[in-house]
């Protein structure tokens, strides 16, 4: 668990720096990510789950600015709301941070709307991807042979 925490702190670190240096970078960190990255460090590391979590969430944030676009006020923050509420449990994702991510256009403002979905798209595959780097190395050390013990009763400074 160490090993994912310090991967998803990591990750979580850079998404922040890049978007609040690089031009146009800015919808990449939202508060949710950290929601998601802690949801993939706590499951176990079966990728297809964790592919259909981030699906979800593009989704979300796909019906989210949709309604925001017809009409960014408070009725179309209800109806995304309860659309999300009900996708998510027809598809069982049981990841309630989909929910949040419909409605990042209602409080980021994205002056292009395909802003808000391309920019869950990235950071979720960016977290996935760290994620798969992270399992791959917890798979490694797992494998790793541990240091050889010394046999009990056998003296260093005696002759054999």
């Amino acid at each position: 668990m160490v090993i994912r925490s310090v991967g998803l702190g990591l990750y979580i670190m850079f998404v922040y720096w890049l978007s609040s240096h690089a031009p146009g970078m800015h919808m990449l960190f939202f508060p949710t990510l950290g929601a998601f990255g802690f949801l993939f460090i706590t499951r176990s590391p079966r990728m297809p789950e964790l592919f259909g979590i981030a699906g979800g969430a593009v989704l979300s944030s796909t019906v989210g600015t949709v309604a925001y676009a017809l009409h960014g006020g408070m009725v179309a923050l209800f109806c995304s709301t309860l659309a999300m509420i009900w996708i998510v449990r027809a598809l069982k994702l049981n990841a309630p941070p989909i929910i949040a991510v419909s409605l990042i256009p209602f409080f980021a403002h994205p002056a292009k709307l395909w802003v808000a979905p391309a920019s869950v798209a990235v950071s979720l595959a960016g977290l996935l991807a760290v994620m798969a780097l992270v399992y791959a190395v917890e798979r490694l050390l797992a494998r790793a042979p541990a240091a050889l013990p010394l046999r009990q009763g056998v003296r260093m400074d005696a002759d054999n």
